[in-house]
């Protein structure tokens, strides 16, 4: 089992430095990254595609529960965990779909708790084998797919269509959110609410129409996309 990613945002270093002790402790969490300024959180969710992410809420500039606001534009699928000395932003963590609220000084054996469950949850989605193939359960069985071979995923109420690159597509009984899960998090991301792309058949970002071409072969797809991910897509490749 991989461990889990986690990426940690406060405007206070002696908060930052608490939390990265705390984690230290706990050998299946990796830190990947500590973030201070709360107005690089969102390129670096789309750079390092952290499992999880400790936000604490006061901050200068904007902000946690704008920021979160903005990460679920494109990635509904990140934990957040808020970090916060402050009780009365429970009711507004809870509306944008935080996965726990650790209250200040955080409690070592809590924190634990909650990384268990992180843990326990990552097992329990993660289908791929070491040759990058998932099974995903269809109307009449099961298909198994490379993931260098799906283009898109999207959306379809509880269900999603994958769409590969020969232009086969299937349907699934995994909704979006479950199935990009099991998906190589730095190699697809949400172009809008409703679809996921592979990043290596990105080909064109027309900024004025909002929209993105895919390219396979001479085929060319336009789909539309958020000026969320085109901003933060934008600044991963500078």
């Amino acid at each position: 089992m991989k461990k889990i990613r986690a990426l940690l945002v406060d405007d206070e270093h002696d908060a930052i430095d608490v939390m990265d002790n705390l984690l230290s402790d706990i050998d299946y969490i990796d830190v990947i990254d500590r973030i201070s300024n709360p107005l690089k959180v969102e390129c670096n969710v789309s750079k390092f595609q952290p499992d999880v992410v400790f936000l604490d809420i006061n901050m200068p500039g904007i902000n946690g529960i704008q920021l979160l606001e903005n990460i679920r534009e494109y990635n509904t699928e990140v934990y957040v965990v808020i970090v916060s000395a402050h009780r009365s932003y429970i009711s507004d963590a809870i509306l944008h779909n935080v996965f726990a609220f650790l209250l200040k000084p955080v409690n070592r054996h809590q924190l634990k708790d909650i990384t268990d469950r992180i843990l326990d949850i990552k097992k329990e989605v993660e289908i791929r084998d070491y040759k990058g193939m998932i099974k995903l359960p269809v109307n009449d069985g099961y298909v198994y797919i490379n993931t260098n071979d799906i283009l898109f995923l999207e959306a379809e109420g509880n269900y999603s269509r994958i769409t590969l690159i020969n232009n086969q597509a299937y349907i699934s009984s995994y909704n979006m959110g479950r199935l990009h899960k099991k998906l190589p998090q730095s190699d697809f991301y949400r172009i809008n609410r409703s679809c996921v792309m592979n990043k290596h058949y990105l080909f064109k970002i027309d900024k004025a129409k909002k929209n993105c071409v895919a390219r396979i072969g001479d085929n060319e797809i336009q789909k539309e996309i958020s000026g969320v991910f085109m901003t933060t897509f934008n600044k991963i490749l500078q």
